[in-house]
């Protein structure tokens, strides 16, 4: 919850004054300047706020800001793979679970 007079980090980083209804401030709480740093270098505010006008629940909005703080994080932490890069892990930890599930399997049916 945010203190009067203080701005969020998009206002703060804006050098503005933070309205009580910024749209922005609850996933961009002052103490978390990077974080928005990064959704910014990724996205830019305007397509930020183009994202939360185009959606009518709260709940799409929070997903939506959670996956673009996330990516953006990821992004930031490696420039090249991203989020893709990650996929490409997690396929290859799926193709070595199904590959030892697949050897679980053989060895039962061999002793049973």
């Amino acid at each position: 919850m945010r203190h009067r007079g203080i701005a969020c980090a998009v206002c703060n980083f804006q050098r503005k004054k933070c309205p009580q209804d910024c749209i922005l401030e609850p996933y961009f709480p002052q103490d978390h300047p990077q974080q928005f740093q990064n959704a910014h270098n990724l996205f830019g505010v305007k397509n930020m706020l183009k994202t939360l006008q185009n959606l009518d629940d709260q709940e799409k909005k929070d997903e939506a800001m959670r996956n673009m703080i996330y990516e953006a994080n990821v992004r930031a932490k490696d420039p090249v793979g991203g989020c893709y890069r990650i996929v490409l892990e997690l396929e290859k930890q799926i193709k070595m679970a199904k590959r030892e599930l697949a050897c679980s399997i053989l060895i039962t049916r061999m002793l049973y």
